[in-house]
């Protein structure tokens, strides 16, 4: 990486990584590696039907990715009339560096249809200017300043930014 490709980037220290933020994009590095700071969300497509037990869900990265930590995501079956269905997905680790969205798989149902669901990076939003406090990772872009997750520097929940200012920039 240099300052041609990303620009005049915010060089962060956190606590066991650093981040460089820029116009155009987001990287951590963990001593060893660069990478693009993207976050995986999986969303339910269809909950299937006659599990017996909670299947085994398999992301697989796509477009000749090799991240440096895979992601584990868990389903969750549902109770009552909605025991034998999927009806959540918990992303317990959302991996880093990969490049492209990968796949998802849902093991199959024993008796009935196969639950599915679609996979998406979220990328996170960019700035001239950024800060790492209190865990939380903040970058200004134009009047606006958005603020991640705790622990987190991935994710920019939607209700975490706000508008500072009057729309001049400053």
């Amino acid at each position: 990486l240099t300052t041609a490709t990303l620009g005049l980037p915010t060089l962060l220290q956190a606590v066991d990584k650093g981040y460089l933020v820029s116009n155009e994009d987001v990287w951590e590095y963990d001593g060893t590696n660069f990478y693009k700071l993207r976050y995986l969300t999986v969303a339910l497509n269809n909950r299937g039907s006659g599990y017996s037990s909670v299947p085994a869900v398999t992301v697989t990265p796509t477009g000749g990715d090799s991240p440096v930590e895979g992601a584990v995501v868990e389903a969750t079956l549902g109770t009552g009339d909605d025991a034998d269905k999927v009806v959540a997905f918990n992303v317990i680790n959302p991996g880093r560096g990969y490049l492209h969205t990968p796949t998802v798989t849902v093991a199959a149902s024993s008796s009935g249809v196969t639950a599915t669901a679609t996979v998406s990076l979220r990328t996170p939003p960019t700035g001239a200017n950024a800060a790492w406090h209190t865990n939380r990772l903040f970058i200004a872009d134009g009047d606006t300043l958005h603020v991640s997750d705790f622990f987190t520097p991935g994710y920019f929940g939607a209700a975490n930014s706000l508008r500072v200012g009057g729309g001049d920039g400053q």
